[in-house]
């Protein structure tokens, strides 16, 4: 079971990845690196502080589950986040951006359910209120991030 939780990761992983190099992109390279460095930093310490500090999170024991949660940690979601935040920029509608963030935040508690079912993160009282109000703040972190780095970038140029 634990070979294929982490397959199935890997592959995620890897059509994420995809899905970034091969969109069209808004944002520059420098941005996405540290869009990425960001969320990697948030999403690291987010886990250890709930898992190892707070004991909300159970981490796995296996060496294979504990490999596809660091993939799943480290890898999958700052690059879901890079990708979230690159269809976003492609849009000029409202209605259109909020569709995507709202699909993203979708997907984002899908992939946080699936971790839990295939027991890569074990929740002591799993909130759906709370999974949904961490997601959207990790959501809005990204696009802080990018403003941020968008404006010190206009500094530096101009």
């Amino acid at each position: 079971m634990a070979n294929i939780v982490l397959t199935q990761y890997i592959i995620l992983t890897w059509l994420f990845s995809v899905f970034v190099y091969y969109l069209p992109k808004k944002i520059l390279f420098i941005e996405a690196a540290f869009v990425f460095m960001v969320q990697a930093i948030l999403l690291r310490n987010h886990y250890s502080i709930l898992g190892l500090n707070l004991e909300y999170i159970q981490l796995p024991n296996k060496k294979d589950l504990f490999i596809a949660f660091i993939l799943y940690r480290s890898f999958m979601l700052p690059i879901f986040f890079i990708l979230l935040l690159n269809i976003t920029l492609m849009t000029n509608k409202k209605i259109v951006k909020s569709a995507i963030l709202t699909t993203g935040a979708v997907l984002l508690l899908l992939l946080e359910w699936m971790s839990h079912k295939a027991e890569l993160v074990g929740y002591n009282n799993w909130n759906l209120l709370l999974q949904t109000c961490t997601n959207l703040l990790l959501v809005a972190s990204t696009f802080i991030s990018y403003q941020l780095i968008r404006r010190l970038m206009k500094r530096v140029i101009v």
